[in-house]
């Protein structure tokens, strides 16, 4: 470039800096979304303790969304954070932080092995997933043939010839299963949990055992750093017979988003082994310097500062409100010691069903399971309303004693 004295007058115009100049000015800036009025999460002390947000004073996440606005979260090692789907709306859970996440402990989103009847009644009910994820089938008895676990990749329930329930899919296909089981895909949108595995046959057995159910989602997402040294786990559960290696839950789904990632911890969405049934991992970050295990369908990709992350609607619910025009606990126990509802009636019933995030249309199938009947099955008439609130009714003759329900919807 040829010099040119500065003289009075004289305009000197580099016009070739300016580009390189303007580059440097930019900043690589990451908004988590986090407004700071849930204050920091931190968990003190060793073993285990259950996230459940009604149990913090004042409670957190009021509207129920499952998102939590944290200034930081720091889980200590030695330490493990239980999630399960009945205290999370059983819906993912996205954590929220303006400042660092540490992760030295364990953060435990598995599903619930399945159940072994024998033991008692109460285990007469699907297995619990985490939260996001889906429920696993019931096993065999003397009077209710096994049930199929639940989820876009629920496991088949044990045919009569063997006392096998399906083991579920998710990313991968579920041992034995087909292509066809496998859903999701790496931009975690919609954002899905892992599938029950099917409920086992009693043949050759006395009855037969529930699917595991599946793994939970979690996002994390820090305007500073997330930094794993422990655990994230959001394994299928397993079945309650380790001789079997059926009725397995699949993985569930772990999405971090932070401008730096570090630690050499672990980070597995495993389904019945480590080639089937697994779920799925991604991150984005500027500078990712993880170098921990992780086991799942996994993404590693460069941080967009706007990347859409977090729910444009609610995750679809459904549940029943009223039965013979009682009204049920939004967070029902199902616990065969103290009912949710009592019904004196030798007729059927009018059960009442509210859905949120669920096509207007949609039916709703309701499956009751008592003590000294078949499982009964019955559909709901076609949700009317609104896709962000919808309502249906059903007509059920309950047995004598206890019976147990739920409801789940499927749709196209």
């Amino acid at each position: 470039m040829r010099y040119v004295p500065r003289q009075k007058n004289f305009l000197i115009y580099f016009p070739l800096w300016i580009p390189f100049l303007s580059c440097l000015a930019v900043a690589q800036v990451f908004d988590s979304g986090s407004d700071g009025s849930d204050g920091a999460l931190v968990f003190e002390g060793t073993g285990t303790v259950l996230f459940d947000p009604s149990t913090f004073d004042p409670p957190l996440d009021p509207d129920g969304d499952n998102i939590y606005h944290f200034t930081s979260i720091t889980i200590p090692s030695g330490l493990t954070v239980r999630m399960l789907a009945p205290q999370l709306n059983w819906s993912p859970v996205y954590w929220l932080a303006s400042g660092r996440v540490n992760v030295s402990g364990t953060i435990n989103l598995v599903g619930e092995p399945g159940l072994d009847i024998n033991v008692s009644t109460e285990n007469h009910r699907p297995s619990i997933p985490g939260p996001g994820g889906f429920p696993g089938g019931i096993g065999q008895n003397n009077i209710n043939p096994p049930t199929a676990g639940l989820g876009p990749g629920g496991g088949s329930p044990a045919p009569a010839s063997t006392s096998a329930g399906g083991s579920a899919a998710h990313a991968t296909v579920a041992g034995g299963g087909l292509q066809e089981n496998t859903y999701g895909n790496v931009y975690l949108r919609p954002l899905l949990g892992g599938s029950g595995g099917g409920g086992g046959g009693n043949f050759q057995k006395s009855v037969g055992h529930g699917g595991g159910a599946g793994g939970g989602c979690l996002v994390i997402a820090s305007s500073e750093s997330v930094s794993v040294g422990g655990a994230i786990l959001s394994r299928g559960g397993r079945n309650v017979d380790p001789t079997l290696n059926a009725g397995i839950g699949s993985g569930g789904a772990v999405w971090i988003l932070a401008p730096v990632i570090a630690g050499a911890g672990s980070l597995h969405t495993t389904g019945s082994n480590t080639s089937f049934g697994i779920g799925r991992v991604r991150m984005e970050a500027f500078q990712n310097l993880f170098n921990g295990s992780i086991i799942g369908v996994f993404r590693r990709v460069t941080l967009v500062p706007n990347t859409p992350f977090l729910p444009t609607s609610g995750f679809p619910q459904v549940r029943v409100t009223t039965i013979n025009g009682n009204p049920v606990s939004s967070s029902p126990t199902g616990s065969f010691s103290v009912p949710d509802a009592t019904i004196d009636s030798a007729s059927s019933v009018v059960v009442g069903i509210e859905a949120a995030y669920v096509p207007v249309g949609s039916i709703v199938d309701l499956i009751v399971y008592s003590e000294s009947v078949s499982i009964q099955t019955t559909v709901s008439t076609p949700l009317v309303g609104s896709f962000d609130q919808s309502t249906a009714t059903a007509n059920l003759l309950f047995p004598p004693g206890f019976s147990r329900g739920w409801a789940h919807a499927t749709w196209e």
